[in-house]
């Protein structure tokens, strides 16, 4: 009996018709960025808007190849709030150039080189037609091997280890369709420690450990409050007190997700919206409201519209009638896809 190949999926814009593949596009990755057009100057005019791309599930690590028209892709705090991916993806540029902006640092990434970047922060990206191999992976796989907490994110990898790493991925994709499940194991950690070797802390990387450190305890933060969305004293001053924090610093941690009272209301929204997607028969939109601290059926309802675009009745009409509607990051459950499958890296 041969032995089972790891898990791929591929996605080719040629069977789209040009005028409808950047919304192809969007649906593909829109979860994770948004995706507008590049430039003109930059595009490939014999195949526009084209993507073209592989991706295999190696363990806890998803490597793609990806070709590519000019695209400008962002992931803005929206995205951070809405999935709370805490991932790294690292890019190797192999053809064509990309303009990064991760936090105010800007860099241009040319074929050859790799960009190391947190998903649980907004980055922009502008990229020339081209391709990348990129690599997804949990952020504690990477962390635990690092002698100290270093704030990756915008990270351009240098040295001799890079060099190793860059090769190794490259081998590594030009063989995945022959790898099988029973290799993944192992490849995962050759590779993980291939990009340790190329992070090593220097003086400069070094300097970098105050936001790392920063970012982990807001991480931290909001788990606590994702655990404790259904108690009505859920507040600033309960969250500062578990964690032995002053007011003013928790406000300053919140302040990138919008403050402490807006994420606690979009994140009970959020739960609220996963359980409406659910096709199971009739529920109480009072006691849902009720139970996640809203004062109101209608304060519920008008928050609701408010961050959707539509109402929590519209919505479990939607599902039980079998309307596709989107369900927000958390609730995806489509495991056979790119989105699905970096949500599973973490079980």
């Amino acid at each position: 009996m041969p032995h089972r190949k790891v898990p791929a999926l591929h996605a080719d814009s040629r069977a789209i018709p040009v005028d409808g593949r950047i919304d192809w596009w969007r649906g593909a990755v829109g979860e994770i960025f948004d995706i507008t057009p590049g430039s003109p100057d930059s595009a490939s005019p014999d195949d526009p808007h084209h993507l073209r791309g592989a991706w295999w599930r190696y363990d806890k690590l998803i490597l793609s190849t990806v070709d590519y028209d000019a695209n400008h892709a962002v992931r803005l705090p929206r995205h951070v709030r809405s999935d709370q991916l805490d991932h790294y993806r690292l890019v190797l540029k192999t053809q064509g150039v990309m303009h990064s902006d991760t936090s105010g640092r800007r860099q241009i990434i040319r074929p050859g080189e790799i960009l190391l970047h947190d998903l649980a922060r907004p980055a922009t990206f502008d990229l020339a037609a081209g391709s990348s191999l990129v690599l997804v992976l949990p952020r504690e796989m990477l962390d635990e091997l690092l002698p100290l907490p270093v704030d990756l994110h915008g990270v351009r990898l240098q040295g001799a280890a890079t060099k190793l790493l860059a090769d190794h991925l490259l081998t590594m994709a030009a063989h995945s369709p022959e790898m099988t499940v029973g290799q993944a194991p192992f490849l995962t950690q050759a590779t993980l420690h291939l990009l340790a070797a190329s992070i090593a802390p220097s003086a400069q990387t070094l300097a970098r450990a105050s936001p790392a450190i920063e970012n982990t305890l807001l991480r931290q933060l909001c788990r606590y409050v994702d655990l404790h969305l259904s108690e009505p004293g859920l507040s600033a001053e309960q969250i500062a007190g578990f964690f032995a924090l002053s007011r003013s610093r928790l406000y300053r941690l919140f302040e990138p997700l919008g403050g402490v009272s807006a994420y606690i209301k979009e994140r009970r929204l959020a739960r609220v919206h996963t359980l409406l997607s659910k096709p199971t028969g009739r529920v109480s939109l009072s006691r849902l409201a009720d139970a996640h601290g809203f004062k109101t059926a209608e304060h519920f309802s008008r928050a609701f519209r408010q961050q959707y675009g539509y109402s929590p009745k519209e919505l479990k009409q939607g599902v039980l009638s079998g309307l596709l509607l989107a369900t927000p990051g958390p609730a995806s459950s489509d495991e056979e896809s790119f989105y699905g499958w970096i949500r599973s890296l973490r079980d």
